[in-house]
């Protein structure tokens, strides 16, 4: 990358894109970047898009799940929970017939 032109689009009423300008792409990159492109069904703008998505959300802060915190820890009495899952596993012959 020799070069990186940097220039802001404003139109009223919608957001703020950074368009980016990349010259010096050799000819080996270029094949790979299109073939990977191609290879996912995307366009190469669109495939460029994502993968610098990607990359910037690896170099913030890791994705912290917080769905089930409230459960970690909710289950102190093993032998009671045990027996109460026991039933899970008890097989209904009727349900079989």
């Amino acid at each position: 990358m020799d070069h990186l032109a940097y220039t802001l689009d404003h139109n009223v009423g919608m957001a703020i894109k950074a368009q980016y300008t990349i010259r010096g792409i050799g000819p080996e990159t270029d094949r790979a970047l299109r073939v990977a492109a191609k290879e996912k069904h995307m366009s190469l703008n669109r495939y460029l898009l994502h993968e610098l998505e990607r990359i910037a959300e690896e170099t913030t802060e890791p994705r912290r799940y917080h769905d089930l915190d409230f459960a970690i820890g909710s289950m102190t009495d093993g032998d009671l929970v045990d027996e109460a899952l026991a039933e899970f596993s008890k097989i209904d012959e009727d349900l079989w017939k």
